[in-house]
């Protein structure tokens, strides 16, 4: 076989040295293209599309969380919050073909919102038959419960296509105030189909020309940055129209509304030289309610606004943003005939504040140095906050407002109720010496009535006291004579000095009962106590028998013997033991029907207690016991035993006290002095 000719060989040679470098290059572009370009680019854009799944997610989350706020303020109920915030994020669609949507389910896996799935509303989805739909969710709840949020990677029908079954990548948070979970998802087949379609365009590139393919992948990549640098922008405008909006609801004055909108902006841009202008159309004034400038430490004064050499003159004539050099602001100052206003920065960028269409006033930032320190991204930044900046300083300076209104009603309402307090008070006391004068004529009438009460018990007792008396010494008479015939039997002669001595005590009480409102002859003696007790319970003791009423005695000797008188003593004693049987026999039906009397020293008194196992005294009737012709009694009595039996004790310097006793019936308390002389 014959080698080519030299020509043919040349040519092959060169067709090698092109061919072989243009095939090796081609492939090494292709396997480049392939296993290099095409899988980062697959990558970017599955990173690109997760952190677009993110800012949705959190977009949802702020969504709800600005409805929660809503609850909290007062604008709406807790319920109708989460009905609208659910409402909203119903109608949610994102994705290249709109797609993607967003859903909503509790922590138990109960789903409360899906726009695809409404039959799921409701239905806890741990425990769906399907066992990859009860995956998904389980898995998606146990992520949130561990770290909050995160990516999950599932298999799932698409929302068109029922039957058509792909893998699906969802963004998960969890929403702790109301304890839910938010979902975002994103189909991968999506993403894979876009990728197909570059691969096909690069193939098709690749053959016409390589480097169209190179071109190809430098669009790419830069493409891929861009769309990187405007996601970034977008939740950075994002971000601070969230945080702007929820500091109208946190802040608690303008100030600090202005700090916090500075604070917010400087997340996007630079915001070291910055102040917000307010413009009132009513007195053509503008004022400086925040500044901060590293250059110009005051803020400067603006006149007339249509004769200033002020950047901020102009945007609030123009309406218009404006962004200007050093040498722009000179112009527009010599085109005023003013000098300009301040420091001329290297740049200036001012934004007009808008409410329907009116400037209310100017937000600015501006550079002293660099001459580009904005560019037209930067104007869009901020041309796209100053709708929600305006709106923000509108309602605070409408907030403050009402509260100076409210405070103002507030302090009105004070003055006018500390009048009235005044006017109540000076009422008041007219009503208390109103009162007290009625008091004083009821007391006074009170006394008159009983005064003539004891007017007329002493004519009865002067009227009875004859009619008594002449028996009573009829029957004295009788009892000495049967003393001097029966002298010998000694047990006779003992009742009839029993008998002597009751006589004597009833001629005794009807002198007591004429003493009554007029002071008499002393009668005191010494005596002792326990010997008066005693004889008294002697007399009663047939009277007792026939109520069935025990008298028990507790009366030790030694008791220091007291001043005194025994006939007005044993008058006390009967009457306590009288009013002592009524009241047991208030209660027929009680067994223990007693009446007990103990006697002692306690330090320099002596002692006496009376209590019965009878009814008691109503509360009502506690503190008038001892008042003058007060009863209980409604059908006989006049109301003066227990008036006497305290006008005796006291007459003695003793006290009597009343009290029901803990179990039943009443006990009462005498105190007297022991070797003292009453008064």
């Amino acid at each position: 076989m014959q080698p080519p000719p030299a020509g043919k060989r040349s040519e092959l040679a060169l067709s090698f040295k092109v061919l072989i470098p243009a095939a090796l290059m081609f492939l090494l572009f292709i396997y480049f293209s392939y296993f290099v370009v095409l899988p980062l680019v697959e990558n970017k854009m599955m990173e690109q599309r997760r952190q677009m799944l993110r800012s949705m997610g959190n977009a949802v989350w702020h969504l709800l969380d600005s409805y929660r706020q809503k609850a909290d303020s007062g604008e709406m109920t807790a319920d109708s919050a989460r009905s609208m915030a659910l409402s909203t994020v119903k109608t949610f669609r994102f994705g290249a073909e709109g797609n993607d949507y967003c859903w909503i389910s509790d922590l138990e896996t109960v789903v409360l919102m899906h726009p695809y799935q409404p039959d799921w509303v409701g239905r806890r989805l741990a425990e769906h038959p399907d066992a990859s739909t009860s995956r998904a969710f389980t898995k998606s709840i146990d992520l949130v419960k561990a770290s909050g949020e995160g990516f999950i990677d599932y298999q799932w029908q698409w929302p068109d296509d029922p039957s058509r079954i792909g893998p699906k990548l969802s963004y998960v948070k969890g929403y702790e105030p109301w304890g839910w979970m938010l979902g975002t998802g994103l189909y991968v087949d999506d993403v894979h189909a876009e990728v197909s379609f570059l691969t096909r365009q690069l193939f098709a590139l690749l053959l016409a020309v390589l480097i169209v393919s190179t071109v190809f992948c430098l669009y790419v990549y830069q493409q891929a940055s861009a769309i990187d640098r405007q996601r970034q922008r977008a939740e950075g405008i994002n971000r601070v129209l969230i945080q702007i909006s929820n500091a109208t609801n946190t802040t608690f004055d303008l100030d600090a509304l202005y700090r916090s909108i500075h604070l917010s902006l400087g997340e996007i841009i630079d915001v070291s030289n910055f102040f917000i202008a307010l413009y009132d159309r009513k007195t053509d004034a503008i004022s400086f309610p925040y500044y901060r400038d590293e250059v110009d430490k005051i803020y400067p004064m603006i006149g007339n606004i249509h004769r200033s050499g002020s950047l901020t003159a102009k945007v609030i004539r123009t309406a218009e943003t404006v962004l200007s050099s050093r040498e722009g602001i000179l112009e527009w100052a010599a085109s005023q005939g003013e000098p300009p206003v301040g420091t001329p920065a290297a740049l200036w960028l001012g934004v007009p504040l808008k409410i329907k269409n009116e400037v209310i006033g100017v937000m600015v930032t501006q550079s002293y140095t660099d001459p580009h320190h904005f560019d037209e991204t930067d104007v869009g930044v901020f041309v796209s906050v100053s709708d929600q900046v305006a709106m923000a300083i509108e309602r605070k300076t409408y907030e403050m407002q009402l509260k100076e209104a409210r405070d103002a009603l507030e302090a009105r309402v004070r003055r006018r109720t500390n009048a009235l307090v005044k006017i109540n008070l000076r009422l008041e006391n007219e009503i208390r010496k109103q009162e007290q004068t009625e008091n004083i004529l009821r007391e006074s009438e009170a006394r008159l009535l009983q005064s003539e009460r004891l007017a007329a018990t002493g004519q009865l007792a002067a009227s009875i006291a004859h009619e008594i008396n002449s028996p009573l010494q009829g029957v004295t008479s009788l009892l000495n004579v049967m003393r001097r015939e029966f002298g010998g039997d000694n047990q006779l002669a003992e009742n009839l000095e029993l008998i002597q001595g009751a006589f004597t005590s009833i001629s005794k009480t009807v002198r007591n009962l004429l003493d009554l409102n007029r002071p008499g002859k002393e009668k005191n003696q010494p005596m002792h106590i326990h010997e008066v007790i005693a004889q008294t319970a002697a007399l009663v003791k047939g009277y007792l028998k026939d109520n069935d009423v025990r008298l028990e005695l507790d009366l030790p000797s030694d008791l220091p013997v007291i001043m005194g008188s025994p006939q007005e003593l044993s008058q006390v004693f009967m009457n306590l033991i009288t009013n002592s049987v009524e009241s047991l026999n208030a209660d027929p039906t009680y067994a223990d029907r007693r009446i007990t009397i103990r006697a002692l020293t306690s330090g320099s008194q002596v002692v006496v207690q009376f209590t019965d196992t009878g009814i008691g005294i109503s509360a009502e009737d506690m503190s008038r016991v001892f008042d003058a012709f007060f009863t209980s009694k409604k059908t006989m009595g006049m109301g003066v035993g227990l008036s006497i039996c305290h006008r005796i004790i006291e007459g003695h310097n003793g006290t009597i006290e009343v009290r029901n006793r803990p179990d039943r019936g009443a006990a009462f308390t005498i105190r007297l002095p022991a070797n003292s002389l009453s008064t």
